[in-house]
């Protein structure tokens, strides 16, 4: 947090923060008050809007509600005084049931056609299987469909309807529209009205000027799901169906007054002024002077090399950066001879640093070369001798200071392979190492020297040491351990190293092959590279190497 504060600090106290916040200062305010007044004129436009469909929504409704309680009246009234219904209801099957089918069916289409109850009344005797629709001007949204197709799927669904699952009234979908469905009954004698709730968005459509308003008409109360859609729910108190009005909010935003617009646009247009000012301010002055600043700092952390480029920029500042160039130019010249004469000594003290372990590594090589002389191990040999031949291939390739650890890796499985040969039984090897670790740059001999340093001093007589080398990266670092379970070493013994003390009580340079592993770690990697050993005589030892990965 404190970073942050520091930079926002900075930023102001810059030129180009200075001149940014004058331009908020003098612009900003203006341009939110015309932005919040045009905001504000939009929500009034859209509540507006929702009053009006809502207005609708309900005013339809009461409509819906009114023919449904007139059709309830009309047909319970005429099943329970009209003597030709009751004769029909009795389902005789007789030429009294006939007659009073006809006299049934022409008093439903009369009503049908003069009431505005209802589009249509069906009966349907069950136990005779007969079923009559009475439906003299059926309604589709599709102008293309014949009244017979819809008379034709409306009778299929009433002759196959579970009756007795069903409510006083239903809505049914079918393939050519909607409808309200009422259901009465009198011992298997099922009657009822039909609304066309697609007729009922016709005269909405007509009633609301939105060419993209949306009905709907659902049993379950609608949750609205888009946010960018102004949605109005009417319910029926007579059934459970609800009517959904619907259109876009952008189509109610089109009719914000253009004024209103031209003033939405003049503030962003006022807001895009200030980038592009100080656009003209950073390329012309702002730039000029960071790169000044930049090179000034670079040059006071060591980059002799760094000159500013030459540029298009003032007069002024193109003679400024001609003399900055010019100083760099001296400086570089008085501090390269000195430069290069450290660059050489650190160079000659890495070369030390590598050859310093090999002596007592040959003397050990020529030892075990002269041991498998004598018993004739000529094959043993011939691994050693390649051995050898890949080592010194690897410690004098030219000019390399750093090299691919798999390089190296493949050099100490060739070491072990041989000491195998000295120590036949003695100890197990475990490799872990992740595939990226085997990609990165080491110092040669890095890990190697602490392998020899089990062979030298971890190995016991009596028992097999177990060895594990492992290799991974965590959090931009690499690390790797070299562990074993053998002779271990005395707690002040790696107290000392961890103290990076590798010096005797009497002065002498002791375990030399670590320590020349850790001077190239810190020569490489600085003081945020860690050697560490934990270790108990007679448990083990672990050494642990970390380092950065860039």
């Amino acid at each position: 947090m404190n970073n942050l504060f520091g930079k926002i600090k900075r930023f102001i106290d810059s030129i180009s923060g200075k001149i940014t916040v004058i331009m908020i200062i003098a612009i900003l305010p203006l341009n939110i008050l015309v932005i919040t007044s045009t905001y504000k004129s939009i929500d009034v436009i859209q509540n507006q809007a929702l009053t009006s469909l809502a207005n609708t929504a309900n005013q339809y409704m009461q409509q819906l509600d009114s023919r449904i309680f007139t059709s309830d009246y009309y047909l319970y009234d005429l099943s329970n005084t009209d003597e030709f219904f009751i004769s029909l209801k009795s389902q005789q099957g007789d030429s009294r049931y006939y007659l009073s089918q006809t006299n049934v069916a022409q008093k439903l289409r009369t009503n049908a056609e003069h009431s505005q109850s209802s589009d249509g009344y069906y009966f349907f005797a069950k136990s005779l299987n007969d079923f009559s629709l009475i439906m003299p001007n059926p309604v589709s949204a599709n102008s293309e469909v014949s009244n017979n197709q819809i008379r034709q799927e409306i009778t299929n669904f009433l002759i196959d309807a579970d009756y007795d699952n069903m409510k006083l009234w239903n809505r049914v979908e079918t393939s050519y529209g909607d409808w309200l469905v009422q259901v009465m009954s009198d011992d298997n004698f099922y009657f009822g009205a039909l609304i066309s709730l697609d007729k009922l968005s016709i005269q909405i459509r007509e009633a609301i000027d939105q060419t993209n308003l949306n009905i709907e008409t659902s049993v379950e109360y609608p949750v609205l799901q888009d946010k960018q859609v102004l949605q109005v729910v009417s319910s029926s108190i007579r059934t459970d169906l609800h009517l959904v009005l619907s259109v876009p909010r952008n189509d109610v935003i089109k009719s914000l007054p253009i004024i209103q617009w031209v003033g939405i646009f003049l503030a962003f247009a006022y807001l895009l002024v200030v980038p592009f000012l100080l656009l003209f301010l950073n390329r012309n002055l702002i730039r000029p002077l960071n790169m000044i600043r930049d090179a000034l700092v670079r040059l006071k952390k060591g980059d002799k090399d760094y000159r500013i480029v030459a540029s298009d920029s003032a007069e002024e500042f193109r003679t400024i950066n001609q003399s900055f160039n010019e100083m760099a130019d001296n400086i570089n010249n008085l501090k390269i001879e000195n430069y290069e004469k450290d660059m050489a000594r650190q160079k000659m003290e890495l070369r030390n640093l590598q050859l310093q372990i090999r002596p007592h590594f040959l003397l050990n090589m020529f030892k075990l070369v002269y041991s498998l002389a004598q018993i004739q191990e000529y094959q043993g040999i011939q691994r050693l001798a390649l051995y050898l031949s890949n080592y010194f291939r690897y410690i004098f390739r030219s000019g390399k200071d750093l090299d691919d650890f798999g390089n190296e890796l493949k050099l100490i499985q060739e070491y072990l392979d041989v000491s195998a040969i000295r120590y036949p039984g003695k100890f197990t090897v475990e490799y872990d190492f992740d595939d990226r670790v085997k990609q990165i740059v080491v110092p040669p001999l890095l890990v190697h020297n602490f392998v020899e340093n089990i062979m030298n001093h971890a190995l016991e007589v009596d028992r097999v040491v177990n060895i594990r080398l492992a290799g991974k990266i965590m959090n931009n670092h690499v690390f790797f351990t070299i562990s074993d379970d053998g002779r271990g070493m005395k707690q002040e013994i790696a107290e000392r190293i961890n103290q990076q003390n590798f010096r005797s009580n009497t002065g002498t340079r002791v375990h030399v092959g670590i320590y020349n592993s850790y001077q190239r770690l810190k020569h490489f990697y600085g003081k945020s590279s860690i050697l560490r050993v934990e270790s108990k005589a007679g448990e083990g030892t672990k050494f642990t190497i970390s380092f950065p990965l860039e």
